[in-house]
């Protein structure tokens, strides 16, 4: 062959005349028909090998052996949220964000509802869409390697340089491909039905996989924004419904369950499905526990600070009164912390109803709890005993109290007779100390009657007048005002006659004058009545004022803005 065909032939026009060429071509056809079979047959013994693993249509007279073994196992697993974290760039990019337009906006919106959303979810591992993908890979390796088959021209004749193409070229659109994705499309498709209803089932339960802890205890021990403890009732059928759910879980099907094609393995997740039901049951059992034992560790405290407060000693009027109040609403007290304990009672019956192990100790304390009310009964009585007692002697220390505050109001009578003899203003400097000090005798007074009339009203007695210090108050009122008065008129005409004038405010002086002569001249009307000697005293201190007054132009003359340093050093 060699002596007579050229393989090194380099001149594409002599070798498309050779022989070589006809017989090239002749194994090419050869070549042609042995795979155009083995691709045929590959491709029929791939879809007769899954079409074993389905049931024949018998209406449509088909009828062969089905296997008893299933073609592909898939397995019931969790898949886990992902936990992803924030960090400043995307907290930047959210910003800029807020300024995008409409569109944007709902778009990111969206986005972020989907991550919001992200859960632990019940799969196929592999999934059936994965399953399906495999099987119809197997036509993409037929292509592949049906492909790579080039022609012998590429191979026998290098020289020619010619352009290395497929023997049997074929792709997806190829009608023997095309025929057999659509029979195993069909296939997997009318038995995916079985798993995917299975699926649902386990679906169902999929919420025990998110259950927050701190929520869910929350809500029945707290109540929804902290509304307080929920009903029994409302407990107890949280605790049946994860029980239920348990079971359900772990009688929805076999460990293993076949179908045609598919075996799903389902024992792993209804393991972990069921151990977290029981997990939420055990724990709401845990927190009614916890309540119950919090519940009668509260109680035993109220109890032994209701002891300790009925029997206390009050030391004053105040405690009296408090120690009073609380020994009147102890016997409340007692019915409602009684009232908590029945409570607690119906939480231990359920924690029983469902075998729940406590420690003896607690239930021990627990009935310890009924006789307080009968211990408290017994305070209450010695504590009224003692509140009577104090009370009695409260009661005798304030008619003492108020006997000596009669005696100190003649003194004050006593001491106002004496400042009544305000005749003359040279008397101003020997009186002056005295008025001040019966005013601020007057005002404790005052203060004294009011502390005695809320002490009178805790005791549940009648309010005591004392008419003498109100007569007192009264008359002594425009002494005081008087005496007072001359007393700042003396100092202040001293000051204005011996000190500089410019360093006075000319008009708090025209002020004051003002004043003064009204007061005097209203001062005078009240006295001169009852006392008209001392109403002669305003009188004189009038006209101390008016005789002051007549200086008052030279005061503004002599204090005027036009008056400079020099005028005064001229005169």
């Amino acid at each position: 062959m060699r002596k007579n065909h050229n393989f090194y032939e380099g001149n594409n026009e002599l070798y498309e005349s050779s022989p070589l060429k006809r017989i090239i071509s002749r194994f090419e056809y050869i070549l042609n028909t042995y795979l155009r079979e083995f691709v045929d047959l590959s491709i029929t013994d791939w879809v007769e090998f899954i079409k074993l693993f389905t049931n024949p249509n018998l209406n449509n007279d088909e009828l062969w052996k089905v296997n008893s073994y299933p073609f592909v196992i898939i397995h019931l697993s969790i898949k886990k949220k992902e936990k992803k974290k924030k960090d400043k760039k995307k907290k930047d990019e959210k910003k800029k964000d807020e300024k995008a337009p409409e569109g944007a906006a709902a778009e990111d919106e969206k986005a972020e509802e989907s991550d919001e959303d992200d859960k632990n979810r019940v799969i196929y591992k592999p999934s059936i869409e994965e399953c399906q993908e495999y099987v119809l890979s197997s036509m993409e390796m037929v292509i592949d390697s049906t492909n790579s088959v080039n022609g012998l021209e590429s191979d026998l004749m290098p020289f020619l340089q010619k352009k290395s193409n497929p023997n049997f070229p074929i792709d997806q659109s190829f009608p023997w491909i095309a025929t057999a994705n659509s029979s195993l499309t069909n296939m997997i498709d009318g038995n995916v039905e079985g798993p995917k209803a299975l699926l649902d089932e386990y679906k169902k339960y999929e919420y025990i996989l998110n259950v927050d802890k701190k929520q869910l205890i929350d809500d029945l021990f707290k109540g929804a924004e902290g509304g307080g403890k929920v009903p029994l009732e409302e407990i107890k059928a949280q605790i049946e419904h994860y029980e239920k759910a348990h079971y359900e879980i772990m009688t929805l099907s076999e460990d293993e369950v076949d179908f045609r094609i598919f075996r799903v393995m389902s024992k792993k997740l209804k393991t972990q499905l069921g151990d977290k039901a029981m997990e939420w049951k055990t724990m709401i059992l845990d927190a009614t526990y916890s309540f119950c034992t919090e519940s009668v560790a509260n109680v035993f405290k109220i109890y032994n600070e209701m002891q300790e407060k009925i029997l206390h000693d009050p030391i004053n009027e105040k405690e009296l009164i408090a120690s009073k109040d609380f020994i009147a609403q102890a016997p409340a007290t007692v019915e409602r912390l009684t009232d908590e304990l029945k409570e607690v009672y119906r939480h231990y019956l359920m924690l029983d109803e469902f075998s729940y192990m406590y420690k003896e100790l607690d239930i021990e304390s627990f009935w310890y709890m009924k006789v307080w009310p009968l211990k408290i009964q017994a305070c209450l009585t010695d504590g009224k005993n003692m509140a009577q007692d104090k009370n009695d002697l409260f009661s005798a220390k304030l008619e003492a109290e108020k006997e000596a505050f009669t005696k100190q109001i003649t003194l004050y009578q006593s001491n106002f007779e004496k400042i009544k003899e305000f005749t003359k203003l040279d008397q101003v400097q020997d009186l002056i100390t005295a008025t001040f000090e019966l005013r601020k005798n007057i005002d404790t007074a005052h203060n004294t009657v009011v502390q005695f009339h809320d002490r009178e009203t805790t005791f549940g007695l009648p309010e005591t007048p004392y008419p003498d210090l109100d007569d007192i108050d009264k008359s002594f009122k425009p002494f005081f005002d008087l005496i007072t008065m001359s007393h700042e008129v003396k100092q202040l005409l001293r000051e204005w006659t011996e000190e500089r004038l410019m360093t006075r405010d000319t008009e708090a002086i025209f002020s004051s004058i003002s004043q003064w002569q009204s007061s005097c001249f209203q001062l005078y009307k009240k006295l001169n009545e009852d006392y008209p000697e001392t109403a002669e005293v305003a009188q004189d201190l009038r006209a101390q004022i008016e005789t002051f007054s007549k200086n008052l132009p030279l005061i503004k003359a002599f204090t005027s803005e036009a008056i400079l340093e020099e005028d005064w050093k001229e005169i």
